[in-house]
């Protein structure tokens, strides 16, 4: 009887928590941001998709599943933010799923749990793009590499090859993914001296390459661009940036901050003490972690020439040679790679990886490492769990959990509030006010039509979303777009009009208080 009712009724309610958790998200935030862009373009025909987004930075598989949805659903608030419900609760339980077969219910149901409460998680992986897909797809292909390699099945190398070829499909960041699969089988086998099915592997990852030749010049064409003429992010110039990340992490909370980084580093340096390998390599380690956990902490005191050497490009190279000995060091002394290890290197590629190429080309946005978030409370869970005493370390995650659940928050700040501003245009308008109103998203137009006038927003026939049906749109309903900040000065001439700004990072970053002169 007891089985009976953890097997099947912890998952359950668990299942109806998390569900709770992201409805309860989902209510305190709006369509904003890039979302708008996927919910436009997914109206497009599939033939259009895939024409307009091979010329950008994102593979179409998203927008294509969000197109059938849409046509089943329509574009409104709750039926776009659905399909993103549904991706993350097939992502959750294909989690609890496989840290259950392999760890136990405890351990699937607290990391579960964990990143349920996560704010990062519910900041972004519920967001209408592709992350979270990526995320479902990652997960699914890390089960079949596991199970592939623990039984050899086909059905595994099958739904492995599938699994890899829809995730490189659905965000180019897939192949962190790949990458960190690809240095696990190579350390397996390395350790196990085991060559028997590296065969289907290895067509499998070749299959996986040679589906993705039809975009890999989109791909190629996307990076160089970036590198020769950047993005809207600049590089990497600050290991702070990383500690950043860890912040994110723990919910922006500086004691859940500060006791993570307390145990990781705990964790590392018992590592060290108790598998010692040549005495100076071991010291020399040890006094990376000490030193690396006194850059963390550096937040609460004032440690000015910490500051002055993490604003430091050596810091970068410090932290680079810190970490790649720290990776050749757990190599050595580990008799054998488990899914454990693959779990950590799917979190290490992705944020280390992108931490390291954003030193030229930047990558490291909080969106981009959202996929990170899974790996980093799965891996917190289990090393608890493994170096602690089974009771002891019960006592300690659900003490993780607990303070998740008390810092986590469905604040979102990371957008422009384009409902609220619509209403107070709208108002303005219908007033025949004659103040002039601009309005300053950054090429955020789609965002503002999604609220200011749904109708105008949603496409009735196969028509791309260029300058001219923009423009048609603006004037058709006295609405102005204005492309430069040099344009302000006139606007206050204009009577009973609304005008949206869309090119100025000047007015974006405003600190000159322009928009709230033009607004009051």
């Amino acid at each position: 009887m007891k089985f009976i009712f953890v097997k099947y009724l912890v998952p359950v309610v668990l299942l109806i928590s998390t569900v709770f958790i992201m409805l309860g998200h989902y209510m305190h935030y709006e369509i904003g941001g890039d979302e708008p862009f996927s919910i436009y373009i997914a109206q497009y025909s599939i033939c259009e998709i895939f024409q307009e987004l091979i010329k950008g930075n994102n593979p179409p598989l998203f927008e294509i599943l969000l197109h059938y949805w849409e046509k089943l659903f329509g574009i409104g608030e709750n039926a776009v933010r659905s399909v993103t419900i549904v991706i993350n609760v097939v992502a959750l339980s294909l989690i609890y799923t496989l840290l259950n077969k392999r760890f136990s219910i405890f351990i699937a149901a607290v990391a579960v749990l964990s990143i349920c409460l996560s704010s990062f998680f519910l900041s972004y992986m519920f967001e209408v793009r592709a992350y979270g897909l990526l995320m479902l797809f990652g997960i699914l292909s890390t089960t079949a590499l596991l199970g592939y390699c623990k039984n050899s099945k086909s059905v595994n190398i099958l739904l492995l090859t599938i699994s890899n070829i829809l995730m490189v499909y659905t965000h180019y960041f897939g192949w962190f993914y790949i990458g960190a699969q690809v240095l696990w089988i190579f350390l397996r086998l390395v350790k196990s001296k085991e060559y028997k099915d590296i065969k289907h592997l290895l067509f499998s990852y070749v299959g996986v390459f040679i589906s993705f030749l039809p975009i890999v010049l989109a791909f190629i064409t996307s990076m160089s661009t970036s590198v020769s003429n950047g993005n809207w992010m600049l590089p990497l110039r600050d290991l702070g940036n990383f500690y950043g990340a860890i912040l994110l992490l723990s919910n922006h909370s500086l004691v859940l901050y500060a006791s993570i980084l307390f145990v990781v580093h705990l964790l590392v340096f018992r590592m060290l003490y108790t598998k010692r390998l040549n005495k100076v390599y071991t010291i020399g380690m040890m006094i990376g972690t000490i030193f690396f956990f006194i850059v963390g902490i550096s937040v609460f005191f004032p440690l000015p020439v910490i500051w002055r050497f993490t604003q430091s490009y050596l810091s970068l190279i410090v932290f680079c040679f810190y970490i790649v000995g720290l990776g050749v060091y757990y190599f050595r002394v580990t008799t054998r790679f488990s899914a454990k290890d693959l779990f950590l290197l799917n979190f290490l590629i992705f944020i280390l990886g992108m931490f390291i190429i954003s030193i030229w080309i930047p990558l490291y946005a909080e969106k981009y490492l959202s996929n990170c978030i899974p790996w980093f409370y799965i891996i917190l869970v289990l090393s608890i769990s493994s170096a602690l005493k089974p009771r002891n370390s019960k006592i300690f995650i659900v003490l993780l959990v607990v303070s998740l659940g008390v810092t986590s928050s469905y604040k979102v700040d990371k957008k422009m509030d384009f409902g609220s501003i619509a209403e107070v245009l709208t108002s303005k308008h219908a007033s025949a006010s004659e103040t002039a109103i601009v309005l300053s998203p950054y090429y955020h137009d789609k965002a503002f039509l999604y609220h200011y006038d749904r109708s105008l927003f949603s496409l009735t026939d196969v028509e791309f979303y260029d300058t001219r049906r923009k423009n048609k749109v603006f004037y058709d309903t006295e609405l102005e777009s204005i492309q430069s900040f040099k344009s302000v000065y006139w606007v206050t001439s204009k009577d009973e009009q609304v005008f949206l700004l869309g090119a100025s990072s000047e007015l974006l970053y405003d600190k000159g208080g322009v928009k709230l002169y033009l607004l009051n």
